[in-house]
C-alpha cells in the first residue's frame, strides 16, 4: 500500500498529461489539414503554421516522455489494480484516485460510512467508494497519529473523564474528613 499509492497518483498525473497532449496534438494536426486543403495560405499565416509545427513537434516530445514514465511506473504495480485504475479512469473523466476530506469522497461527493472512514484512517489501505467507485485515500493531513491520546481528538474534552463509584466514595470520605465529621462506611455508602 505505501508503495502503490504514491506510483498510482504518479500514474494518474501522466494519465493526464498524455490526455492534454493528445487532445492538443489532434487540434493541431486538424487545422493544419485544413490549411493544407485551402492551398492558399497567406505569407502572413506561413510563420504562424511554423510555429504551429514546432508546437506539435513539442508536444508529441512531451507524448512520448509522459509515455515513456507510465511504462516505467505499471511496472510495479498489481495487474488486477492497474486493470480497475484503467477503467475507473476511462469512465470517469481521468480521475480515478480521489482523497476522502470530512467523510465524502472528493470524487462524488458522497457522505461515507462514518466506520468505513475510520478504518481507512487508522489502517490506511486503498478502498473503492462504493457510489463512484474511484480508488480512495486518506492524505496524510488529515491521519491523527496513532499513538495521539483519545482526549486530544475532536470533542473528547467537552466532558470530564469519568469516575469510578470507588473514587467518588473516597473522595466524598476525605472531604468529610478534613471537615472534622467522619462517617462510617455503612452511612457514607447511603449518603
Amino acid at each position: 500500500m505505501t508503495e502503490t499509492l504514491p506510483r498510482l497518483l504518479a500514474l494518474q498525473v501522466c494519465d493526464q498529461r498524455i490526455q492534454q497532449a493528445t487532445r492538443t496534438l489532434d487540434t493541431l494536426q486538424q487545422s493544419l489539414a485544413v490549411a493544407k486543403e485551402e492551398e492558399q495560405i497567406p505569407v502572413q499565416e506561413v510563420q504562424t503554421w511554423q510555429d504551429k509545427l514546432r508546437a506539435s513537434v513539442a508536444v508529441e516530445e512531451e507524448l512520448r516522455a509522459a509515455q515513456d514514465k507510465r511504462a516505467a511506473l505499471t511496472t510495479g504495480i498489481n495487474t488486477f489494480l492497474l486493470h480497475e485504475y484503467e477503467r475507473i479512469f476511462s469512465r470517469r473523466g481521468g480521475v480515478a484516485i480521489v482523497a476522502l476530506v470530512n467523510e465524502a469522497c472528493q470524487g462524488c461527493y458522497m457522505h461515507l460510512p462514518p466506520q468505513m472512514c475510520l478504518e481507512l484512517q487508522r489502517h490506511p489501505k486503498l478502498t473503492f467508494c462504493p457510489h463512484c467507485q474511484r480508488i480512495l485515500f486518506v492524505p496524510i493531513e488529515t491521519n491523527p497519529p496513532a499513538g495521539e491520546p483519545r482526549s486530544a481528538t475532536k470533542g473528547a474534552d467537552r466532558y470530564p473523564p469519568r469516575q469510578s463509584r470507588q473514587h467518588a466514595k473516597s473522595k466524598a470520605r476525605t472531604a468529610q474528613e478534613s471537615a472534622g465529621t467522619v462517617l462510617p462506611p455503612a452511612k457514607l455508602a447511603q449518603g
